[in-house]
């Protein structure tokens, strides 16, 4: 993605679970706040209870976590977390995100408690931004 100045663009946060099944999902993101600021994060379906929704565009961070609570059942496989909407606000050749995952600001994937997040094996689930196309 190319930044220019005045235009809103998105990205989507997925999280790619294979078999295992997924009740909570934490991302903390840093972005380059010189160039982009966030404007909304919208929801995805899978997890329906929203537990954090927080960014600040003066320190370039985002915090958003959202779970299921029973009876509902937990998705696997790969779905939607959430779509971050954006703007530009200086002219970028690219743009920088950086997950944290560690405290305090940790991305996890969690089942009944549990971290089932992929810390770079090829097991687990893994997180995944990328452009809306």
């Amino acid at each position: 993605v190319t930044l220019v100045p005045g235009e809103e663009f998105f990205l989507t946060v997925n999280v790619e679970a294979g078999k295992e099944k997924v009740d909570a999902v934490q991302i903390s993101i840093d972005y380059g706040s010189a160039v982009m600021e966030v404007l909304e994060i919208k929801a995805g379906e899978s997890l329906s209870t929203l537990l954090l929704n927080q960014f600040d565009n003066n320190a370039g961070t985002l915090d958003y976590a959202a779970g299921i609570l029973p009876p509902a059942e937990p998705p696997s496989g790969t779905f939607k977390l959430a779509d971050i909407r954006l703007l530009a606000v200086a002219e970028s050749p690219q743009v920088d995100f950086s997950i944290h995952y560690e405290a305090p600001r940790q991305t996890g994937v969690f089942y009944q408690g549990t971290s089932i997040l992929d810390a770079g094996s090829l097991a687990g689930a893994r997180v995944i931004i990328k452009p809306n196309s």
